[in-house]
């Protein structure tokens, strides 16, 4: 461990993404801002960013992404934890029901890995929730 090295809290780690998000993948060519976007961000035992991929993608309010697909590129990178980034064109960046369905299914199968899923952030109009820190998922 390096002596600057620490463990971020979910809430530093989420300002970390933020900025990540808006630095990287908003200046992207090519990524059309009316479409729905998910990036894997792949971090250290510290809770750094090591790398990201683009996961997922969809059309104008339909993303087409899969457990399998997030949680391959976690174990194939031997990745301490995870942060899914998930862009939404609907105006409102509140997760669905389907988005918290999904982060509950990745907690469980990130802990069958060891894969720590640190939190699901959903990013729309410039703003974002933090599914973790919005409480819709007991025992985190």
């Amino acid at each position: 461990m390096k002596p600057n090295d620490k463990l971020l809290a979910p809430e530093e780690a989420t300002k970390e993404v933020i900025a990540h998000w808006k630095n990287q993948i908003e200046k992207t060519p090519g990524l059309d801002p009316e479409c729905e976007y998910v990036e894997i961000l792949i971090l250290n035992e510290y809770r750094r960013i090591r790398t990201f991929f683009l996961t997922g993608f969809g059309a104008l309010n339909e993303l087409f992404y899969r457990i399998p697909y997030v949680l391959r590129a976690a174990v194939l990178t031997q990745a301490s934890g995870i942060i899914l980034l998930h862009s939404k064109t609907n105006g409102t960046s509140e997760p669905s029901q389907e988005d918290i369905q999904f982060t509950k299914n990745l907690i469980l199968g990130g802990r069958l890995l060891g894969v720590d899923v640190v939190d699901h952030v959903v990013l729309a109009n410039g703003n974002y929730t933090s599914i973790r820190q919005s409480g819709s998922i007991s025992n985190w």
